[in-house]
């Protein structure tokens, strides 16, 4: 059985890396970082099948603050990429490459490299939504993006996401 693909841009798994090392976010910000960690949960429990490119691991250098990552980011951001158990990482592929680069040519959708390169891998492995906090670039773009067949969307607006992982906890 084929499981759902949700792909996760670079913004929603830096406001993870924030949240869990105690680093301000918006509060618009702590709703998608609530429905990304229940995502990433799912994906680890074999229920969704979570994909983002390589390039992440180039963007995940210091999540988003002044100074340089600590040696216990370094470690979470590796261990979190890079150990196959979360994410399936995808890799800058000619095919992608292209669909980057297509996206303006035969789509006229209108992305900066790396967002088009993020778009085009979400495209190419057939992800079924596009989680960004980033509101610029593919969020502005999703109506366009919708007919290819991908959802750009906020991580809090997915309806990719099982139940059981909806339901928060009582105290």
């Amino acid at each position: 059985m084929n499981k759902t693909r949700i792909y996760i841009d670079t913004s929603p798994i830096i406001d993870v890396i924030r949240g869990r090392f105690g680093l301000h976010l918006t509060p618009d910000r702590e709703d998608d970082l609530w429905y990304t960690e229940q995502t990433l949960r799912a994906a680890l429990n074999g229920h969704i099948e979570v994909v983002t490119s390589m390039l992440t691991i180039a963007e995940c250098k210091r999540a988003k603050q002044d100074k340089p990552a600590t040696e216990e980011m370094k470690k979470i951001m590796r261990s979190v990429l890079t150990s196959g158990r979360v994410f399936s990482p995808a890799e800058l592929t000619l095919a992608i490459a292209e669909k980057a680069r297509d996206l303006e040519w035969e789509y006229g959708i209108f992305l900066k490299g790396a967002d088009a390169v993020h778009v085009a891998t979400a495209l190419k492995t057939d992800c079924r939504e596009f989680f960004t906090a980033d509101n610029r670039g593919p969020i502005k773009n999703a109506e366009k993006l919708l007919p290819l067949g991908l959802k750009v969307i906020r991580p809090f607006e997915t309806s990719c996401l099982p139940g059981d992982y909806r339901q928060g906890k009582l105290t």
